[in-house]
This record gives C-alpha cells, structure tokens and sequence, in this order.
C-alpha cells in the first residue's frame, strides 16, 4: 500500500544549522534531537548548498570463478562511506579551518583598515575530527553522526561574478571506537508525530 508519509523530504533545519564538527573526543549525540555539545555548535558551518547531503556507501565486491567459468561466490573486498557536501559561507571562519586546517587561517583584529584575514593553501593533510550532519522534513528529524571523519577532497574552487563563491567537500569517515557495530556511521531519526500523546487535545 502506497504511503506518502513514509516519505523524507529534506531541508535544513529552522536555525539552518546542517554540518557541525568539533575535536576528537568531543560527547556525541546519541538521538535525533539531543541538544549538541557546545563544541559542535561553536562549529556550525552555515548555509550549504541546494543539493544537500550526499551520503556515498561503497562495496566493492570480486566474484570467484568456479571450472567452466560460472560465478560459485562472490565476495566484499572494500567498503567505504563518506559524506559530500557544499559549503556556502566563504567567509565563515569554520568553513575556512574546515577547509585548509585551523593552523593556515589567521585573523586579525579589525583596523582602520577592516577585518584581515591570511589563508595559506598547504598541503598537510586535514585533520581527522567528528562531525554531525543534521535535516529535518515538517516533524521527522535525521542526524548523522560520524566519530571519525576527515575532509579528504575539496571540488574546484570558483570565484565568479555569477555565483557564490563555494565549497564541495568530500568527508571520508572511519570506524568508529565506540559500539559493538563496527559502524563508520550512526544514523538517528525521530517522527515526533509519532510521539505518544501526539494530537490528542
């Protein structure tokens, strides 16, 4: 039976904040809609762009021949999840940490002659951090928590007269220490009309 309910449509939440990270060892959410530690709000990278979240689950399989040639198992060789999205405050101090490492952005007190700030392009590996990656549709809320994740890939960058100027990151997450599951990945979701009580006057 057809449900549209079943369905997930997902926007940004009302305060708009989606992808959040802070230092390894930073308390993690452990439902859909627990407040966020501090040191992930203090990071909240803001708006990002219309295509949303991309969530890439990758196995890689070999399959094993048997005489006369048909296939008798096959077998996963790899299994990969990262995380892409795009970021469109190019002047969010977390996105440009996010971006070139926290140690390569250096700001400045204001001046008579503005806000300066120096960003220096190296290529030391971006740090490994957790992450939380949040959207909503009406009282459905999802959220992504990653222990263990890393900006491994930064899309072209492109300064133009005909649109913001953008940031498509790839996050590659990693097992995470904590739980029996072996995940790279926590998914938590809620329907708060779901909720008991929900509805009633």
């Amino acid at each position: 039976m057809v449900n549209v309910n079943n369905s997930f449509v997902a926007n940004p939440p009302i305060d708009g904040g989606v992808l959040f990270s802070a230092a390894l060892g930073t308390t993690l959410p452990t439902d859909a809609v627990a407040e966020l530690d501090e040191d992930f709000k203090a990071n909240d990278h803001g708006a990002v762009g219309e295509n949303g979240i991309a969530v890439n689950r990758t196995r890689t399989t070999q399959k094993i021949r048997r005489f006369g040639g048909k296939v008798f198992r096959t077998v996963q060789t790899e299994s990969d999840e990262s995380i892409v999205i795009t970021l469109l405050e190019d002047d969010n101090e977390v996105v440009l940490e996010t971006i070139n490492g926290a140690d390569n952005v250096v700001v400045e007190a204001p001046d008579e002659d503005g806000l300066k700030k120096t960003i220096y392009h190296t290529s030391t590996p971006l740090p490994i951090k957790s992450w939380v990656v949040e959207c909503v549709d009406g009282q459905k809320w999802k959220r992504y928590v990653i222990e263990q994740g890393q900006v491994t890939e930064v899309a072209e960058v492109v300064d133009v007269h005909t649109n913001v100027t953008q940031y498509q990151v790839t996050i590659e997450t990693y097992e995470a220490t904590a739980g029996a599951k072996g995940q790279n990945v926590v998914e938590y979701r809620v329907d708060k009309s779901k909720a008991i009580g929900a509805g009633t006057p």
